[in-house]
């Protein structure tokens, strides 16, 4: 097998603080020409064979622009990035050519990957480098509160301490992590109230892509459904903590879809997803 005879990508990722060959589901899904849909297929071999996502696989989601009606929106994917062992055994339960051939081709992928591994040994100055950058990562790691980027920072440790043959003291052991305020429950009582009265009365956003609402015009809006809110002084103080939806701007000039004219709005990002 040379290397354009490339049957699926293969790619490298994090799982579990370790470096990882990965490959797209889509892209073995497409190549053993599966007559099931891949949301289905997918799925079903999951549940089937008892597949874990973070050990076996990854979930990536991402927004893809797609025309509608004249213009564009944001529609939400997710890819499954799977392992080499996941999307081997994939590979065989399909019993037929296809599969066959690409479960030799992800065991070579694998040996050459090896063989790359044991051959590939740091300069000095590289070495070096990698110390200084552990040292500094050490104490960026000690420093730092935020969760998710203590996991960033952990990662980047690990791959310089692996490069430097040393091991990854635990993240534990380094400093402690504080969890981010939660969101004001006045944010959730915000979004409940706007799903009440719907999108279609409040949202004056004529891109797909963005919800606008403008706060006097949800109260008077409620006031005319007798549905009791705070004060907009209240959640003027909260909103920009909302993550879901999440928040962009406030103040901003919208030329409004259900008024003839320009109205201020609070604005946030509309998540689309195909179904």
């Amino acid at each position: 097998m040379t290397d354009n005879q490339q049957l699926v990508p293969v790619f490298t990722g994090e799982l579990q603080d370790k470096t990882v060959q990965l490959c797209n589901a889509r892209d073995l899904w497409n190549f053993i020409e599966s007559k099931r849909d891949f949301s289905t297929w997918i799925k079903e071999r999951i549940e089937k064979y008892d597949f874990t996502e973070g050990e076996d696989y990854l979930l990536h989601k991402f927004g893809e622009q797609v025309p509608h009606q004249g213009g564009m929106r944001t529609m939400q994917r997710i890819d499954y990035h799977l392992t080499i062992d996941m999307a081997k055994e994939l590979a065989m339960v399909e019993n037929n050519d296809k599969g066959k051939q690409v479960r030799r081709y992800f065991i070579a992928m694998e040996e050459k990957a090896r063989e790359a591994t044991s051959r590939r040994l740091p300069s000095i100055s590289q070495q070096l480098a990698a110390h200084n950058t552990r040292l500094k990562l050490l104490d960026k790691l000690e420093r730092e509160r935020h969760p998710e980027k203590r996991r960033a920072i952990h990662q980047q440790l690990d791959h310089a301490s692996r490069m430097l043959g040393l091991p990854t003291p635990a993240m534990d052991a380094i400093g402690y992590a504080v969890a981010p305020d939660p969101v004001p429950a006045l944010v959730d009582d915000f979004w409940e109230a706007v799903e009440f009265i719907g999108l279609d009365k409040l949202n004056h956003s004529r891109d797909p892509r963005f919800i606008a609402i403008n706060l006097p015009h949800l109260a008077r809006v409620a006031a005319d459904e007798k549905l009791k809110l705070p004060a907009t002084l209240e959640f003027r103080r909260v909103l920009a903590r909302s993550e879901d939806p999440r928040y962009l701007e406030h103040n901003k000039a919208i030329k409004s879809r259900l008024h003839n004219r320009t109205v201020k709005c609070w604005v946030f990002a509309a998540e689309l997803t195909d179904q």
